[in-house]
């Protein structure tokens, strides 16, 4: 059941069927569901699940609203400030829509080697300009 009306937000959204035997089913992958006026703000909602993630076994999901279509860029740094992956995203592209937008991460530095464990920041830039056209977030890589 979902209760209505939901609050404005971002709301992540996953479904298991229970047969008739009295079993639920594995979970679907997660689903991400934006509700409500983006805002004033260029750039707002923005996460990474699953967090902490173990890059040997998965990858991270980073996701962000854009209030309309924008280049983006994601910067990755590790905790001495070092620029590890950089991500680009053209406008009306995937990662650069109007809307909710999801980039994955495999956990890799630009020659595609694997980082250490530990804290790393993700930069998220909209180009467009205005009101938070910039956001940080905090990803932990474990092993």
């Amino acid at each position: 059941d979902v209760i209505m009306p939901l609050n404005v937000g971002t709301y992540f959204y996953r479904v298991r069927v229970l047969n008739g035997a009295g079993e639920f089913s594995a979970p679907s992958p997660e689903v991400r569901v934006v509700v409500g006026d983006f805002g004033p703000n260029v750039l707002s909602e923005a996460a990474n699940y699953p967090n902490p993630f173990d890059s040997r076994r998965q990858n991270t999901v980073i996701n962000y609203t854009l209030s309309l279509d924008s280049d983006v860029e994601i910067e990755i740094y590790d905790l001495f400030g070092g620029l590890v992956r950089k991500m680009s995203f053209s406008a009306a592209g995937a990662g650069g829509q109007k809307g909710a937008n999801d980039v994955t991460w495999a956990g890799t530095d630009e020659n595609g080697h694997k980082v250490s464990k530990g804290l790393y920041a993700a930069v998220i830039k909209a180009k467009a300009g205005g009101p938070n056209d910039r956001v940080i977030i905090r990803i932990g890589v474990i092993h």
